[in-house]
């Protein structure tokens, strides 16, 4: 045990999640959330706050591709949903970028 550790400053670890494309475990603040709409579509949760399961995915094509292909929406959100077109999905993702 360190000196910080024995007098209580430990530093608080950032959230980890697993990205559903690649199987890595980053912080979430470096993925993107996914979660499924009230009509069962897939959507991008930018804010990371919308209520309900999430799926990550980490902000690289290849990662989302490989969770597209895999059909790794449906189930790390257990139950079926609407999946659009990789070039699509690829899109909602970079909006935000376009937006900041």
């Amino acid at each position: 045990m360190t000196t910080n550790e024995m007098n209580g400053n430990r530093r608080k670890q950032p959230p980890l999640r697993s990205c559903v494309g690649c199987r890595r475990v980053l912080p979430k603040s470096s993925l993107v959330r996914f979660v499924r709409s009230p009509d069962n579509a897939v959507a991008v949760d930018h804010s990371q706050t919308a209520p309900g399961r999430g799926a990550y995915v980490c902000q690289q094509e290849g990662c989302l591709k490989l969770a597209h292909q895999r059909r790794a929406f449906s189930r790390a959100l257990k139950g079926a949903v609407e999946v659009p077109d990789f070039d699509h999905l690829w899109a909602l993702v970079n909006h935000r970028d376009d937006a900041s």
